[in-house]
């Protein structure tokens, strides 16, 4: 069997990282081999330090410590 690739697409707030997780457990309680992944914005530093860049909002001093 060939990898499939599934994208959930939304605004935000809207349950996709739900949804996504709650695929993913479903395949894999049927022994599909599932792997889920999400935008690194929501945990990792240097996402969010990109996203609001390219929100066009400034960074601050924090978010640079960060990262």
């Amino acid at each position: 069997m060939s990898s499939q690739f599934i994208v959930l697409e939304g605004v935000t707030s809207t349950g996709k990282t739900t949804q996504g997780k709650m695929i993913a457990e479903r395949l894999n309680s049927k022994g599909i081999e599932a792997f889920f992944n999400h935008e690194p914005t929501i945990l990792n530093p240097y996402g969010r330090l990109v996203r609001k860049i390219i929100e066009h909002n400034e960074p601050d001093a924090q978010d640079v410590a960060k990262a």
